[in-house]
């Protein structure tokens, strides 16, 4: 005799498990720029990494690695590695995330004169950065964008941020809170975020996701969920 019990949960299992394959989540978007050294000019060496999920697809996503450097008007990128997860058979996945692991530990490391790879050297010796020295430069508070605009005597609305790949900041959240992760005096580098649960801090970027309409044209439907560092020069 059927075990109807247990019948009924094998097909609640299955239809889950077919369900977990085939559903998409939320799109989203990670773009990060974190320094690492400032040299005597004011130009800040950052370490980068850049992924995003146009469809919300529920799989391992292209991560982009490299290195920027932040001058006076804008952002010099350097690509040095790009991990893509088609790479790495179903059964290999495991390599592929420690793969991630490993790029992942070099962006969180300092800046080491003694241990550079050769696109640091180039660029250390092009843009003379000699030390790892941003500990005094970093913040990392959430303030009132009144609060910044009094202090920085800056207009944010009508002063973007520049992000990596090109973007620049639209609108700033309905809070009207900003996180500055570091402030050099005139730069500073913000954390932004919008996630599905309403935690918006800083400003949307005009990173692009193209979507067509019913009507077959393209339009930006944007990402549900953004965490971007934003580089915000103050003239």
């Amino acid at each position: 005799m059927i075990n109807i019990k247990k019948y009924s949960l094998l097909i609640i299992t299955l239809f889950t498990l077919h369900s977990v394959v085939f559903a998409t989540g939320p799109s989203w978007i990670e773009s990060k720029i974190r320094p690492i050294s400032i040299n005597e000019n004011g130009e800040i060496l950052c370490r980068t990494r850049f992924s995003k999920n146009e469809m919300g697809a529920q799989k391992a996503m292209k991560v982009v690695y490299g290195y920027c450097v932040i001058t006076a008007d804008t952002i010099i990128q350097f690509k040095t590695q790009e991990i893509e997860p088609d790479g790495y058979p179903v059964q290999n996945l495991n390599t592929f995330n420690q793969t991630i692991e490993f790029w992942d530990s070099i962006f969180y490391s300092p800046f080491n004169i003694d241990n550079l790879s050769e696109i640091e050297y180039r660029i250390k010796n092009h843009y003379n950065f000699n030390s790892s020295n941003i500990s005094s430069y970093k913040v990392d508070r959430i303030s009132k964008i009144k609060e910044i605009e009094d202090d920085k005597n800056i207009t944010l609305e009508t002063n973007p941020q520049k992000a990596l790949n090109g973007a620049i900041s639209t609108d700033y959240y309905k809070g009207k809170t900003i996180h500055i992760l570091y402030d050099f005096g005139n730069i500073l580098i913000l954390r932004n975020e919008s996630t599905m649960e309403d935690a918006e801090i800083g400003a949307a970027f005009n990173y692009y996701n193209p979507w067509i309409d019913e009507n077959g044209n393209e339009q930006n439907i944007g990402y549900d969920i953004s965490f971007i560092n934003g580089v915000l020069t103050i003239n």
